[in-house]
């Protein structure tokens, strides 16, 4: 497996950009402090490589303008037997009522007949979301490039996903870091 020291660098900037949005808010900018503790949808394109996939993402942390949440999701290709399984840390800015702008770093394995491949992404949307329970809709930019390089393949892949989704349980955000 070969990791690409340039991947490891937009992972490394990515964190660094998360980290200044979270911590660069001040308090006096409460827009709301309660986001929803968990959140179910189908993604249609983007990072899980099939037509759709179904997701579960999971509040970690929330400050008064952001949260940091995990997803992880399953996809399977029926017509060309292959199912992938995307993970990603995310950091969703609060713009609005409803309305969020996505960033997002993943890791996608999938299985391709008998090919395993690996690919690293990144992502950058649109989300609304109720801020209590409901119904919820994203759509993403998720470009990827492969950690392992295949004859023929380009670097970096653009894709786009739209899911639907719901979101319940609200909760507050529990870390304590990132409530200073």
């Amino acid at each position: 497996m070969i990791l690409n020291i340039k991947n490891i660098i937009l992972i490394f900037l990515f964190y660094l950009l998360s980290l200044h949005f979270s911590y660069s808010q001040r308090q006096n900018d409460t827009i709301r402090s309660i986001f929803p503790g968990n959140h179910v949808y189908a993604e249609f394109g983007g990072n899980a490589l099939t037509i759709y996939s179904i997701n579960f993402e999971r509040l970690l942390c929330s400050t008064d303008r952001n949260f940091f949440s995990a997803r992880a999701g399953f996809g399977y290709q029926e017509y060309q037997n292959y199912y992938s399984f995307p993970s990603e840390l995310l950091l969703s800015h609060h713009l609005s009522k409803h309305n969020f702008i996505d960033f997002g770093v993943g890791f996608t394995y999938f299985n391709k007949n008998i090919d395993e491949l690996y690919n690293i992404f990144y992502r950058i949307g649109y989300r609304y979301q109720e801020p209590r329970e409901g119904l919820s809709f994203k759509i993403a930019l998720t470009p990827y490039t492969p950690i392992i390089k295949h004859k023929n393949k380009k670097n970096i892949n653009l894709l786009i996903g739209v899911a639907i989704g719901y979101s319940f349980n609200n909760i507050t955000g529990t870390c304590k870091k990132c409530r200073e």
